[in-house]
């Protein structure tokens, strides 16, 4: 349910109708704060390094990088739960190769604003509840969406920001 929660997610934010980078130019910005790039979205269970919690060494640019946070916690893991629910918190993390630490910072917020009307679009259009079902796992709601600052050097890659994306996932597999 994790892997599945995980690729719902970012194949969704990097989606070329409804994706993060769709919505950038209409995040509104004070005056001075320069659109961000677009972002490179990856996640953990296609990209190695992003995997081991690391920064994609051939990420140039601003990115986004994708990956489950704790894991799933099941509802009474002593029984076997009905409806077999559980919640998966995902990570999104905005990293960017410029070193201009104030323009970072403008570029992670205008691009977890951009986020959250994105994730906003999948739980409320007909294209997003297509999306929201993937080998069976369903991805019933977003629970919650917490916004972090993180100032975190790796290498030439700075992560300025993060956002827990919590969610109520299904399995239709097991629940059969």
């Amino acid at each position: 349910m994790i892997l599945e929660t995980v690729r719902i997610l970012a194949d969704w934010v990097d989606d070329a109708t409804y994706g993060v980078n769709v919505h950038l130019a209409t995040v509104p910005r004070e005056t001075g704060v320069a659109l961000p790039s677009n972002v490179d979205v990856r996640d953990e269970t296609r990209d190695p390094q992003c995997a081991r919690d690391q920064i994609p060494d051939d990420l140039t640019g601003n990115g986004l990088l994708v990956s489950a946070y704790e894991g799933a916690d099941q509802t009474n893991p002593a029984n076997r739960p009905w409806p077999p629910d559980a919640s998966v918190t995902v990570l999104m993390r905005f990293a960017t190769t410029n070193k201009d630490t104030d323009t970072a910072a403008c570029d992670s917020s205008v691009t977890l604003r951009a986020l959250w009307k994105c994730l906003g679009q999948l739980m409320t259009t007909s294209a997003g509840e297509t999306a929201r079902t993937r080998q069976s796992v369903q991805l019933l709601h977003i629970e919650s969406m917490r916004l972090l600052a993180s100032y975190t050097p790796a290498t030439d890659v700075t992560v300025t920001g993060a956002a827990l994306v919590s969610c109520r996932v299904r399995d239709l597999y097991a629940g059969a």
